[in-house]
Parts: C-alpha cells; sequence; structure tokens
C-alpha cells in the first residue's frame, strides 16, 4: 500500500439500494474512526440519482480513476428497475483491470 489511505469509493447509481450502501459505509466509516487510515468517497454518472428507497443523492463526483490501493463498492439495485448505467459497467471493469479491489 501506498503512503496515503487506502481509499474506499462508493460507485453510485439511480435505482440502488441505499442498505447496500449505508451497511459498508458504517463499517468503514467506524473503523476510519479507530484510526484504519481509510478515505471514503462516493461517485457517480450523474451529479444527482434516486435511490431505490426514493432518497435523492446529489453533489456526487463523477467516477474516479483508481488503482491498486482502492476498494470500490458498487451496491445492488431494485429488481424489475431495469439496470444500471453502462458507464457504471465500464468503469467497473476499468477499476477491476486497474487492480481497484471490487465489491
Amino acid at each position: 500500500m501506498s503512503g496515503r489511505p487506502r481509499r474506499v469509493v462508493f460507485a453510485l447509481f439511480p435505482g440502488c439500494e441505499i442498505l447496500d450502501v449505508a451497511g459498508p459505509l458504517q463499517a468503514f466509516h467506524e473503523a476510519a474512526a479507530c484510526g484504519v487510515p481509510y478515505e471514503i468517497g462516493y461517485a457517480a454518472a450523474t451529479p444527482a440519482l434516486v435511490t431505490a428507497q426514493g432518497l435523492t443523492l446529489a453533489a456526487l463526483p463523477p467516477f474516479p480513476e483508481v488503482g491498486p490501493d482502492d476498494r470500490v463498492f458498487v451496491p445492488g439495485f431494485a429488481l424489475g428497475t431495469g439496470r444500471p448505467p453502462a458507464s457504471l459497467a465500464r468503469w467497473v471493469r476499468d477499476a477491476s483491470r486497474a487492480g481497484a479491489q471490487v465489491c
């Protein structure tokens, strides 16, 4: 691992399941509060989106470049609501190829 904290990026998209974000987010947040070097971030293809439960998330940055020291979390989506955006699938594929751990 490099000298910087390990980055954890939550890859968000319209229709994502909020519990799939909130559960892992809480675990990494608590670990960081206890001194584990995690830098938690969020990213999406659009600056705002609505989750499967109707919660609007805004001020989201675009998908960043990631590498071997990074973890990428992709939440699930509500069945029957379509598919996550193609841009997300491309970014996750590229993140994996760059050595990021994709969860």
